[in-house]
């Protein structure tokens, strides 16, 4: 494989390879999810302005961002959306791969300071 030999093509191989491995993964994923079902009283109580304002009370503008920012990564990975999350996940791993700088031939690696 004299193809691979050269850093361009093996680091292209590597992110078709990654691709490949992820979106299988995310497609599994989404055959084997079922959409995240709601509670429709636990959505009302956790988004009615008497519990927003309680937080916000009890623990400063900091909780009440804090609790968005818990339930919107919570989202991420229930039901499909962890399939959605796997394939963006991918997609970047194998852009950062595939755009990766390769070692100079000849240079030794660089010492941390």
């Amino acid at each position: 494989m004299p193809e691979l030999a050269r850093p361009r093509n093996r680091r292209r191989a590597v992110a078709l390879a990654v691709l490949a491995v992820g979106w299988t993964a995310a497609l599994a994923v989404f055959l084997a999810r079922a959409p995240v079902a709601e509670d429709p009283d636990v959505y009302d109580l956790e988004h009615s302005r008497l519990y927003q304002r309680q937080l916000e009370v009890l623990g400063g503008k900091a909780a009440v961002l804090g609790k968005e920012l818990d339930d919107w990564l919570a989202g991420l990975v229930e039901g499909r959306n962890l399939a959605y999350t796997i394939a963006v996940g991918t997609a970047l791993v194998a852009l950062a791969v595939r755009l990766w700088p390769p070692a100079r031939e000849g240079e030794p690696p660089a010492q941390p300071a």
